[in-house]
């Protein structure tokens, strides 16, 4: 039985993607599968990594352990070399959120003493140091992502945040002990005996420590963390698998206009909108409040996307619109819906090219397309490939977190999906 190096489960839909980007960089010929496999999934032996994309991140704790478990045992049924639940590199806010019961689960399910916490992404200015996660050079919980409408980050401290959501203990590793695998070795027995199971927390600044940690846990059943880490891990399992060589991707040339949908409230996103527009391309404004109040309809919306000829945005930011008087979640909720609905609109009216901005927003279209997998293309900015759906030739798709990519990303998105490379 072909077995692949790395089976991964992603908490939402644009980190799995930008894990599979890493994975495609690193060499390894890897496959996106959207949802929970079915018996349409067939894996080839050309296969070195497999990435399952959920939308677990924001849903019940319940359902998230639910979901996830069953996802990774269909992974476990691919005989994997290793398991890793990919989150967030801004980890997880809210001490009802779902890290801690996925992982805990796991560890009880494949009984297991430990696991790693790695959210670093370190591309993206995302690093830990003595369990502190920051955000360019910021701690998080002193950050502008303090004020995230969903999801406010209340501390920067990795085991403060995994303490409300976890049954179990996490720990630091100190500074130059993952330099010294004796010592190591001696403190996780140390915890061993005082925990059924635990957390480790090693630092992680720059790719030299992400390959440090892959050489010291490229034995583990089971690590979590964010996209950085992974490709680290192949690299260092793959020494073993000489005949693996890298994937050659394939380029979809097209004539096709693009469409960008955006539902990211992000300032990353923001700016980017800000950019395009200021390159004297169209955009369509697409508000969330008259939505609700019926001032704006998805039809006039969807007639106004057909009647332009070239590219376009359609796009939810305006600094002079106020949401004071209405919910957030009603406000992602319809935002979301609409853009979903579009997206699936101009994929069957025959738009070939697709960029969506926003993590929530990403994978309510990718759900609302039904799409089951995906190959892996060239990226647009680091951790956003270009997507080739299986069974929908000509389709490019690129997906992105609402703060990936520079002030030029759509302007770079569009080029390169319409010159298909």
């Amino acid at each position: 039985m072909h077995k692949i190096l790395i089976g991964c489960v992603a908490d939402d839909f644009t980190g799995a993607s930008d894990l599979a980007s890493f994975l495609e960089e690193a060499g390894a010929k890897c496959l996106l599968i959207n949802g929970l496999p079915d018996n349409s999934i067939m894996l080839t032996d050309d296969y070195d990594a497999v990435v399952i994309a959920l939308k677990t991140r924001s849903i019940l704790p319940h359902d998230a352990v639910s979901q996830s478990l069953e996802a990774f045992s269909w992974l476990s049924n691919q005989n994997p070399r290793m398991l890793y639940f990919k989150y967030c590199s801004t980890f997880d806010s809210t001490p009802t959120g779902n890290i801690g019961p996925v992982l805990d689960s796991l560890m009880e399910k494949y009984q297991l003493p430990y696991t790693i916490l790695c959210p670093s992404l370190p591309v993206n200015d995302r690093t830990v140091k003595n369990g502190i996660l920051y955000v360019s050079g910021v701690p998080l919980g002193e950050s502008p992502m303090k004020n995230h409408p969903v999801n406010p980050m209340w501390d920067s401290f990795i085991p403060a945040l995994m303490k409300p959501q976890s049954s179990y203990p996490s720990y630091v590793i100190e500074e130059g002990l993952l330099a010294d695998e004796k010592k190591l070795h001696k403190k996780i027995k140390e915890w061993e005996g005082a925990n059924i199971h635990f957390y480790l927390v090693p630092d992680y600044i720059d790719d030299e420590q992400g390959m440090e940690i892959a050489e010291v846990f490229q034995d583990m059943v089971l690590a979590s963390g964010g996209s950085a880490l992974p490709p680290h891990l192949y690299r260092v399992m793959s020494k073993h698998n000489p005949d693996k060589g890298i994937s050659i991707r394939r380029t979809l040339p097209s004539d096709s206009r693009v469409l960008i949908l955006s539902g990211s409230c992000s300032e990353a996103t923001k700016e980017q909108i800000r950019n395009y527009i200021s390159s004297d391309n169209d955009a369509i404004y697409l508000s969330a409040q008259k939505l609700l109040t019926g001032e704006q309809t998805l039809e006039e919306v969807w007639k106004e996307i057909l009647t332009q000829k070239g590219d376009l945005l359609v796009h939810s930011y305006n600094e002079n619109e106020l949401h004071t008087d209405i919910e957030q979640e009603k406000i992602s909720a319809v935002l979301e819906n609409a853009v979903a609905e579009l997206g699936k609109r101009a994929i069957e009216h025959g738009i070939k090219n697709l960029i969506v901005a926003g993590g929530e927003t990403s994978g309510a279209v990718i759900q609302r397309l039904s799409v089951k997998s995906f190959e892996i293309g060239p990226s647009i900015a680091p951790g956003v490939p270009i997507l080739y759906p299986t069974g929908m030739p000509g389709v490019q798709i690129a997906l992105k977190s609402g703060n990936f990519g520079d002030a030029g990303f759509l302007n770079k998105g569009v080029y390169l999906m319409k010159k298909g490379k």
